[in-house]
């Protein structure tokens, strides 16, 4: 056993009598070891990049949600979500517009959850239009992925069902812009007029895949909401794959009859060339 520390012997004797100031120092020391625990235990819940969910947090609060459903009744949405063409931002110009990228999407998804009413002449509703923006628990998953969870108690869907209510919600995020990802989050962290522009060449987008879960069905877990969210999402990337390959061919006869008419307007053309 090594030696006894004769200051800290001498501190213990003085808090052992009350002495003020040595209370003092103690409780200091207990706050603060209270407080750097409860912040790392903060930074480990989160992802250091986006500050959302990390994985294990967003899973853990999606297992706790579907106790508290099991209990109380509900239900809840899961929607994953994947950045269209990131890979080609990330090699085109750098992990550094990559991570800026997922940044700026991080914030679009935030903005995006929040609830809007599409048709302004309806009543406001008020458990409609606060469900959405108390209940939900977004997170990244790694990569461009990243997931919401919504929640909604048996009186809060407003008439709607837990699909329809993540419908709505996916169309907002599947509409984001490149524009719109790059004006998202504070004003001194927009991205500039030749970043947008790249990510609008590059292709960028969102695709959604939703997964619901109901009160009675307790099969579901955590896992296989995902893998379904999973499956739907990649169905929908598909599908936007085939919509671009369906319309490239009417883009480029587009920009070659476009070139054409440029051509005949120039001292260049010569119809035995050109025809």
């Amino acid at each position: 056993m090594p030696p006894a520390d004769p200051a800290m012997t001498a501190f213990i004797q003085r808090l052992s009598v009350g002495e003020p100031e040595a209370m003092d120092v103690y409780e200091r020391a207990v706050w603060t070891g209270a407080e750097q625990q409860a912040e790392q235990h903060e930074r480990d819940m989160h992802d250091r990049l986006t500050g959302l969910y990390n994985q294990q947090a967003w899973e853990t609060m999606a297992r706790k949600a579907m106790k508290r459903i099991d209990q109380e009744g509900g239900s809840l949405a899961f929607l994953l979500i994947d950045v269209n063409r990131f890979k080609r931002v990330n090699d085109t110009a750098g992990h550094k517009a990559g991570d800026d990228l997922l940044r700026h999407v991080a914030w679009s998804i935030q903005e995006n959850t929040r609830h809007k009413d599409p048709d302004p002449t309806r009543p406001p509703r008020p458990k409609d239009a606060v469900a959405v923006m108390q209940r939900s628990v977004i997170g990244r998953f790694g990569g461009d992925e990243y997931a919401i969870m919504l929640q909604f108690t048996p009186d809060d869907k407003g008439g709607f069902t837990t699909l329809e209510r993540a419908q709505k919600v996916a169309a907002r995020l599947s509409a984001i812009t490149p524009k719109d990802i790059g004006h998202s989050g504070e004003e001194n962290e927009v991205l500039s007029d030749e970043a947008i522009e790249l990510l609008k060449e590059a292709g960028v987008g969102i695709s959604v895949g939703i997964a619901t879960r109901e009160a009675d069905e307790v099969h579901k877990t955590v896992a296989s909401l995902k893998d379904e969210a999973d499956k739907a999402m990649q169905d929908q990337k598909e599908a936007a794959r085939l919509q671009r390959e369906e319309l490239l061919p009417k883009r480029k006869r587009f920009c070659l009859t476009a070139a054409r008419w440029l051509l005949r307007q120039s001292d260049q053309y010569d119809p035995r060339l050109h025809g």
